[in-house]
């Protein structure tokens, strides 16, 4: 039997859970402070109230010494000696989980677009974040949602370069994230580019279904490797691309950096939309076009996705446990020195 604490109290310790072996010693606390009223306490009153007492109004000032009031309060300090030992008895453990994953869930590459035009402001104009701004937080809440998948990241302008490679180890995305700045990987668009790098590290197996979620709000704009090459090759593969097309077909301010200076100032673009293109990528790989202008839309396009693609994964857990009834006795043992040191001190008294 094992009685499971409350996690924030050992947080702190970087315990996954804190159990009682033997629980059912932990029943002996409030019968043990129960007598303790009865026998003491209430005992201690009835005494007051029968014993008539000389005229002390001179004395009521006075403060009692420390050796007078650790005198009349050692019964606390047995009463908790006493409770560190039925804790102690109770057997509390520390255990830590251990989780092997048997099988993979799915890979996932989300390649992001950070394109010029990604400054604009036209998703949240009202806290002035940018199309940048908002993917980062909308992904990261994705993330946090996926269990046992494999997600990498690839960003993509100019050119296309792995941010994340494949990884399971979801903590890392926080900084990743964090580091994704608009015109990292050049001003320009190249959208086949981005494709032909997320199937690059898409080359292992180890999972059955493979996706891109490839985020734009532009259009191709570098001619190297035509799109209908990138796609094809997607389909030789058999990986999905969910492809999503995001800001508003209107003016729109963004900050862009002074040619001269390199400062941000605020200037008015007008983005250049492909959703037929985006639309062709997705239809032609198995995939799905979504269209977002605002944050709630793309949480809700991820959301989307998040639903569709579900596997089930084999995890196996275990736990360590580490028995921490020892630091109980040893708590115990100090304060029975403690109240040893007092009697043989401040408490002593001649014969």
């Amino acid at each position: 039997m094992k009685f499971l604490l409350n996690k924030q109290l050992y947080n702190y310790f970087k315990f996954d859970e804190i159990y009682f072996a033997a629980p059912y010693y932990l029943l002996l606390i409030p019968v043990i402070i129960i007598l303790y009223y009865f026998f003491y306490v209430r005992k201690k009153n009835l005494m007051e109230g029968a014993i008539v007492y000389s005229n002390i109004k001179l004395f009521e000032g006075a403060k009692p010494t420390l050796r007078v009031w650790l005198k009349k309060n050692i019964v606390f300090l047995r009463l908790l000696i006493i409770i560190v030992l039925i804790i102690a008895l109770a057997r509390p453990q520390a255990g830590r989980k251990e989780i092997e994953i048997t099988s993979y869930g799915i890979d996932i590459i989300l390649a992001i677009d950070t394109s010029m035009s990604m400054t604009a402001l036209d998703m949240d104009l009202k806290n002035k974040k940018t199309r940048v701004d908002i993917t980062k937080e909308v992904i990261k809440e994705f993330i946090k949602k996926r269990e046992g998948d494999r997600i990498g990241m690839v960003v993509f302008g100019q050119y296309a370069y792995t941010q994340c490679p494949l990884t399971t180890d979801y903590q890392i995305y926080d900084l990743i994230i964090e580091n994704i700045k608009p015109g990292m990987a050049g001003p320009a668009t190249n959208i086949s580019m981005a494709i032909i790098s997320s199937l690059n590290r898409l080359k292992s197996k180890m999972s059955k279904t493979q996706i891109i979620i490839l985020l734009t709000d532009g259009k191709q704009t570098v001619d190297d490797i035509p799109i209908s090459q990138a796609v094809s090759l997607a389909k030789t593969l058999g990986i999905k691309i969910y492809t999503i097309g995001i800001g508003r077909l209107e003016l729109a301010p963004a900050l862009i950096p002074h040619p001269q200076t390199g400062q941000l100032i605020y200037q008015q673009i007008n983005s250049e939309f492909d959703f037929e293109t985006l639309k062709y990528i997705a239809a032609e790989t198995g995939g799905k076009f979504y269209k977002a202008e605002y944050k709630n839309e793309l949480k809700n396009v991820y959301d989307d996705i998040n639903k569709l693609e579900k596997t089930k994964v084999k995890v196996k857990k275990y736990m360590n446990y580490t028995e921490l009834f020892i630091y109980f006795l040893y708590i115990a043992f100090a304060l029975i020195i403690f109240e040893f040191l007092l009697n043989k001190t401040i408490f002593s008294s001649l014969p």
